[in-house]
């Protein structure tokens, strides 16, 4: 994987894991520091994160973790309520009986707090991979990942 795409992935994942909370305000050379890599790979990430509204550009002073507003999060959760039915019924229709079966390995949970949202994340995700729609399930695992 290109250093670029581990970057922005390294940087997604801990803005999304609240590492890097709402609000927080960065510097692309503390983040370079932060993952031992030039600026220009964090740049990269950082416009790429600008882009799906992760972070805010702030002329002359760096970046800033968009914060998380009550409508941010009630157009996510619209939006994965279209989605998710939609992948549901796709999968209905066209996934192979060894992929529902292997839906089957959710169904029984045990774990802590953290255990349950990283299972939960897995069984929306692997719904949203049978429904073999490649595009549809793109879009809902980032908001599932979003969420």
């Amino acid at each position: 994987m290109l250093l670029r795409e581990n970057i922005y992935d390294l940087l997604r994942s801990d803005i999304l894991a609240c590492r890097l909370a709402p609000g927080d305000e960065m510097r692309e050379q503390d983040l370079a520091e932060r993952y031992d890599v030039s600026r220009q790979p964090v740049r990269d990430a950082l416009l790429r994160l600008q882009r799906e509204h992760l972070v805010t550009v702030q002329p002359r002073q760096g970046y800033r973790v968009t914060p998380i507003s009550l409508s941010d999060a009630r157009d996510l959760l619209r939006f994965r309520l279209a989605l998710e039915p939609a992948c549901v019924a796709e999968a209905i229709e066209s996934a192979p009986d060894s992929v529902l079966k292997s839906l089957d390995e959710f169904r029984r949970f045990s774990g802590n707090h953290e255990d349950f949202i990283a299972y939960n994340r897995g069984f929306h995700s692997a719904l949203a991979h049978a429904s073999g729609n490649r595009r549809m399930a793109t879009a809902l695992c980032d908001l599932i990942g979003q969420a």
